[in-house]
């Protein structure tokens, strides 16, 4: 079932980021940021799907707004575990961040996907993402933290 995260989710989300995303931060840091994300509802999407009493996929998109194009929700993470895949919650979660974005009046929904993750590229051609030709991603970060 689809439902709203919360903070004791944090684990099954840390899970989720470690093994099927290869973010390897710490539990602690991944509880801290979720308790910070939850407490901006206006900013911040973020639902998962429970089956059996565990989180075993997550949607989260944020407010993307511009001074040139109509507010779209950006999605930062979707993630179903392995074990979980093709059984279309992927889907489910999209949806429910359409039905969302579209009630909030929102233009659309916008991704970016690592270049190596050409799977997930064609999963979201096949649920009706359109590939921009012409944009790529530039990082300036500010300590040794690596992305």
């Amino acid at each position: 079932m689809i439902r709203d995260v919360e903070i004791n989710d944090a684990v099954w989300i840390h899970e989720l980021n470690s093994f099927e995303l290869g973010f390897r931060a710490d539990y602690t840091f991944t509880k801290e940021r979720l308790a910070h994300l939850l407490s901006k509802p206006e900013q911040h999407f973020i639902q998962g799907y429970e089956h059996n009493g565990k989180l075993v996929g997550y949607i989260h998109a944020q407010l993307y707004e511009t001074l040139y194009d109509k507010p779209l929700a950006n999605i930062l993470a979707l993630v179903v575990s392995e074990d979980n895949q093709g059984l279309g919650i992927g889907r489910l979660l999209i949806e429910a961040l359409y039905g969302s974005a579209k009630e909030k009046g929102l233009a659309g929904i916008r991704i970016n996907s690592g270049l190596y993750r050409e799977n997930a590229h064609q999963y979201y051609e096949y649920m009706g993402f359109t590939k921009a030709e012409n944009q790529m991603r530039y990082l300036k970060l500010f300590d040794d933290t690596q992305q």
